[in-house]
């Protein structure tokens, strides 16, 4: 991948004192990106809009440049390693970690494997996060069907799962957030 410049934000929403909760996801794509990640950030948004009550103790960061970066040997992730860098402050105070990624190809899961978190949220310090972090995603196997390119298209998505992930963070029963 030839480098080039270009300028990228974390847009962060919320609690940004201390928050209990840090809730991720990544806005940026390659070729079409309806599952990786339009969906994560699809979802994130519905619960910043439906569900303001959550902002007085979480922390929303919707982060750019996660994609590609020309970080060696990690290429991807660097958006949330530039939130870490600023923010590691917050990452030590929170209870809980989520990344939201690739959601909506099939039944909502919280992988906690950290084969899983690595490949979600490729932080510097993440060994010491391991243990209250969680990777929010659908079918995985369906998401590398159609990794990177034309085909990660809106026909990927099904709004079942979509709503899944939703109520997976708000629901009384689940209520990771609620």
């Amino acid at each position: 991948v030839k480098p080039i410049k270009h300028q990228s934000q974390n847009i962060l929403v919320g609690n940004l004192t201390n928050p209990k909760n840090l809730i991720f996801t990544h806005y940026d794509s390659i070729n079409l990106g309806a599952t990786d990640n339009a969906s994560g950030a699809a979802v994130t948004l519905k619960l910043i809009l439906d569900r303001p009550d959550l902002l007085k103790t979480s922390l929303f960061i919707l982060s750019g440049n996660e994609e590609l970066a020309c970080d060696f040997p990690i290429y991807w992730g660097y958006g949330y390693r530039m939130f870490e860098k600023k923010y590691l402050h917050l990452l030590n105070k929170s209870k809980k970690i989520y990344i939201i990624d690739c959601v909506g190809t099939g039944p909502t899961q919280a992988l906690t494997d950290p084969y899983w978190i690595n490949e979600g949220f490729p932080i510097k310090n993440i060994k010491r996060f391991i243990s209250k972090t969680a990777m929010v995603c659908g079918d995985i196997s369906k998401l590398m069907t159609v990794y990177h390119s034309q085909a990660d298209d809106l026909s990927q998505l099904k709004q079942k799962y979509l709503n899944e992930a939703f109520f997976f963070f708000t629901s009384p029963k689940k209520g990771a957030l609620a």
